[in-house]
This record gives structure tokens, C-alpha cells and sequence, in this order.
């Protein structure tokens, strides 16, 4: 199981926002993806989906397909 962000680590990233809604918001347009919620409308983040904003962790390496994009 995946752990999630406690109620008090999302509020201390969202702060000064409050409501609920707002906080996903907030977190959704900063990770640029759409999060699920909790049936208390507490945004569910992963602590990797933090580090895959920060860059800490490594992406999956990409794929060639031949083509050279970056020429």
C-alpha cells in the first residue's frame, strides 16, 4: 500500500489555504496532474509524487525510436 500525506503535511504545503478544494487545486496546477480525494475531500499525494517534482528521483529512462528530436 502507498502511503499518502498526512492531513497536517498537506495543510503545511497548502498554507494559507484551508479549504479543501482549494488545496487540491493548489497541488493540482504544482504536480500538473488531477489527484483523487478522500470522501473528507482531503487530496491524496504520495510523498513520490513530491519527488518527482523536486527531480530527486530518477524518470523511467526514455525510449528511442530512432529519431534524433534534440538535432
Amino acid at each position: 500500500m502507498t502511503d499518502i500525506l498526512s492531513e497536517e503535511q498537506i495543510d503545511k504545503l497548502t498554507k494559507p489555504l484551508r479549504q479543501r478544494a482549494a488545496q487540491t487545486r493548489r497541488l493540482e496546477k504544482v504536480l500538473r496532474c488531477k489527484l483523487e480525494r478522500r470522501p473528507d475531500g482531503l487530496p491524496m499525494v504520495t510523498p513520490d509524487m513530491l519527488a518527482r517534482l523536486s527531480g530527486s528521483r530518477q524518470d523511467a529512462p526514455k525510449t528511442s525510436n530512432g529519431l534524433n528530436w534534440e538535432a
